[in-house]
């Protein structure tokens, strides 16, 4: 498939002694030799910010429409046949305070919206809170304890199977963590950050069969049975971690990353997430840099019981590689060039899948316009 891409940025922001309000825009215009991936989106965000000697408020809402050709790779990694639209909106207030000089807490609370426009995905509702209580215990050293509780709420999932039955099924999921977290500079090249600890989820399970769907022998045949009329309520206490390994040195800069968290998926169920990641980049000259990333990733359904059926074919290995270099041909203008590789095993699925994509970009960045008075 060959294809172009236009990607448009519109960035504006007003600042006053105390406050500030930022409006980014980012525009992508996708056209392919087939015409059913082209998709138009959109990703716009409103942020505001006020600060005082000791206090610090930020609101921002986002707004994204885009495709699943792009939003489900690191998620449930479905390839459809064409691109199908998927909106979201999210709010999300935040305040911090200080307490003294070695003590400050956040609070942070996010409400969101996911829609999509296919019944092959689930739309859902993802709301969460977080506290953060962080301590000074050194110059190059800060503890952070963290509390956080999220709700993920999807739609009903309806089947009908040749019109011979119609149940629908439903799920909602309650979450509560405690993380201990620590930033922590070892040397001048070499730092660390990130939160370990532990999640409790408490999921439920709502079925609708008005026409006694679950004891019709059809149900059985196809092997639904288990993964919808028999479905239990479960609780689960799982490992989450976010760890990220930073060097710099003087012409290159190096990550690592490992994380393990509970997410939200299209599929109506939440997914236990896991993923490795490695990044390089070189400063070939003031001019030229080069990148080098690496992943990889497990997915799969947090509730075991799915995973007979309706999870098994969701549940996947997963990673890619990409390289990528860029130069700055004036104070405006870019070239970039990429290389990038994916590959995803499904568990219900036989056999792998892999695609290979080459980039050629040309950025350029507009002359800022300033008022002041």
């Amino acid at each position: 498939m060959q294809g172009r891409t236009v990607a448009p940025s519109v960035n504006a922001s007003v600042e006053g002694d105390t406050w500030e309000a930022r409006l980014n825009t980012d525009l992508t215009f996708n056209n392919f030799n087939r015409s059913e991936y082209d998709s138009d989106d959109q990703d716009v965000t409103l942020v505001l910010n006020k600060r005082t000697e000791i206090h610090y408020f930020r609101l921002e809402a986002n707004a994204v429409r885009d495709s699943t050709r792009t939003s489900e790779q690191d998620t449930s990694g479905i390839v459809t046949n064409s691109a199908i639209r998927r909106e979201s909106e999210q709010v999300s207030p935040q305040w911090s305070y200080t307490i003294d000089d070695l003590n400050s807490v956040l609070f942070v609370a996010s409400v969101s919206e996911t829609e999509y426009k296919s019944n092959r995905f689930t739309n859902y509702d993802y709301d969460s809170l977080r506290m953060d209580w962080t301590r000074v215990i050194q110059e190059n050293l800060r503890l952070t304890m963290r509390l956080n509780s999220s709700q993920y709420k999807p739609e009903e999932r309806v089947f009908n199977y040749l019109n011979a039955f119609e149940l629908g099924t439903r799920s909602e999921s309650t979450s509560y963590g405690a993380q201990l977290g620590a930033d922590y500079s070892l040397s001048e090249n070499w730092s660390l950050n990130g939160f370990l600890g532990s999640t409790q989820t408490d999921q439920e399970y709502f079925l609708s069969d008005p026409g006694d769907a679950c004891n019709n022998p059809i149900l059985e045949q196809i092997g639904l049975r288990p993964s919808v009329c028999d479905t239990k309520d479960f609780s689960s206490s799982d490992l989450t971690a976010d760890i990220s390994i930073d060097w710099s040195g003087e012409r290159m800069k190096a990550n690592f990353k490992y994380s393990i968290q509970n997410q939200p998926s299209s599929q109506g169920y939440e997914i236990e997430y896991e993923r490795y990641s490695a990044a390089w980049k070189y400063l070939i000259n003031r001019r030229s840099t080069f990148d080098a990333q690496i992943n990889y990733g497990v997915n799969q359904a947090l509730d075991s019981s799915l995973s007979e059926i309706v999870a098994r074919n969701n549940n996947r290995d997963f990673g890619g590689a990409k390289l990528s270099y860029n130069h700055s041909l004036t104070e405006r203008w870019g070239l970039g060039a990429s290389y990038q590789y994916q590959w995803q095993d499904r568990d219900g699925i036989p056999g792998d899948a892999e695609s290979h994509t080459i980039q050629i970009a040309i950025n350029y960045s507009p002359t800022d316009l300033v008022w002041s008075r």
